[in-house]
């Protein structure tokens, strides 16, 4: 069921981050052109054709997509998970993440170029009321979020009614990351950087401030355990049970895709996790990776299956 937003401004709200990037002349070098020209041309596509004609042509270019080697991580980390997903399975699954991603990218202007109005009719929310009650309540909350299309989409909305921060990482362009961060910043919103004081993001947390961070990234054995996930197991980060101890704070997952029939965006909250954290860090792991199980099976085709899950089993100590 769809939920309206009750929008609320945050532009004011202090924090302790950085402010967003200022535009300089560096930018402007012609190292940069490709870059500038790349973003032009994706919002010109996205001026120029309607939804359905820009979804269909997305779907051609993912059908080649997924016939190349840009996938070719995808069956194997299926494979791993699921051992008893058949060939034809794992082909479809690999087909609609291509041909998803490609109507996801071709669709990255609407950030921009939409207006609120216009955005806001095209992300469709169900279980706003996991959000509203500690928000009510002045109670700090981790969203646990994870790879999954849309996931842009939804924090850009979600910003307009909570005061939410997050983590940033870098695309490897100084135009791109620029553009980026302003967008994501936009509201009050705001960001950290890897290797930012953990010390601000809990106090501003504590201030009410949402944490709007992915549980399914392998960040190493030092800052992660290994825990069963499906069929196998994963170095699983151990960050969101460690925030979520220290500032008592309710840990929402959330979930999004695109939905091709109808040209939009769904996002289910999840109910916050009973009895998290507790005195034992694995066992939280372990509940984080099974809250993540549950979000995937929602839509298992829109999971980012292409990332590297299980970067640290080549560095794994017995």
């Amino acid at each position: 069921m769809d939920q309206l937003f009750t929008k609320r401004n945050f532009s004011e709200r202090p924090h302790r981050g950085s402010e967003s990037p200022k535009f300089g002349w560096p930018l402007l070098a012609v190292t940069c052109w490709p870059h500038w020209l790349g973003l032009g041309l994706l919002s010109s596509q996205w001026l120029l054709l309607p939804h359905t004609w820009r979804d269909k042509l997305a779907a051609r270019i993912g059908k080649q997509l997924a016939k190349g080697r840009w996938p070719r991580r995808v069956p194997a980390n299926l494979r791993r998970c699921f051992p008893q997903m058949s060939d034809q399975e794992i082909d479809a699954i690999v087909l609609e993440y291509c041909q998803t991603q490609a109507c996801i990218i071709m669709d990255l202007p609407s950030l921009w170029l939409s207006s609120e109005k216009q955005l806001q009719k095209r992300v469709r929310f169900s279980g706003l009321e996991h959000l509203e009650t500690p928000f009510a309540e002045s109670r700090p909350v981790c969203l646990l979020v994870c790879h999954s299309m849309g996931m842009e989409h939804a924090a850009h909305i979600l910003k307009k009614s909570f005061p939410l921060l997050g983590y940033y990482q870098s695309f490897g362009s100084a135009v791109v990351d620029w553009f980026f961060y302003r967008l994501r910043a936009r509201n009050g919103g705001y960001l950290l950087q890897r290797g930012d004081s953990m010390r601000q993001l809990v106090r501003d947390m504590r201030d009410g401030w949402m944490l709007y961070m992915m549980i399914d990234e392998d960040m190493g054995e030092r800052e992660g355990h290994w825990t069963a996930f499906y069929a196998t197991e994963k170095c699983a980060i151990k960050a969101p049970a460690k925030l979520a101890a220290i500032t008592s704070a309710a840990a929402v997952p959330v979930y999004s895709w695109y939905n091709r029939e109808e040209h939009c965006y769904e996002v289910k909250i999840l109910p916050a996790l009973q009895d998290f954290p507790t005195d034992d860090e694995p066992s939280d792991v372990a509940q984080l990776m099974s809250s993540l199980e549950t979000m995937i099976d929602i839509n298992p085709g829109q999971y980012g299956w292409r990332q590297q899950l299980f970067r640290s089993e080549r560095h794994r100590t017995n």
